[in-house]
């Protein structure tokens, strides 16, 4: 599902980057068709990589005990770092890109 993403975000990547090209009375309908592909990606691709990397903390329990509150905090805190570090990136992406 994030591969499908990644390809609607390219898409509508082109189809904004095809728009001094156009004619006049096509650019509202190429906005929108890249509006909804880029839209597509949002939804698919940050769902999608956050369920991937909730299962990729099944196995660490904090302080080695085997217990169902430890696997939370532990799934918990993978969470919370993946969402951290995305958050980092979009704000430290533009500064870099500037």
């Amino acid at each position: 599902m994030a591969q499908r993403g990644m390809y609607a975000c390219t898409i509508g990547f082109a189809l904004l980057a095809s728009l001094p090209h156009l004619e006049v009375s096509t650019v509202p309908k190429v906005v929108y068709g890249a509006a909804a592909c880029l839209a597509f990606t949002s939804a698919t691709v940050v769902s999608s990589l956050t369920a991937l990397a909730s299962l990729q903390c099944d196995d660490v329990f904090s302080g080695g005990v085997n217990t169902e509150v430890s696997q939370e905090l532990a799934m918990g805190r993978a969470l919370g770092s993946f969402r951290s570090a995305g958050q980092l990136g979009r704000a430290l992406g533009p500064l870099l890109g500037a």
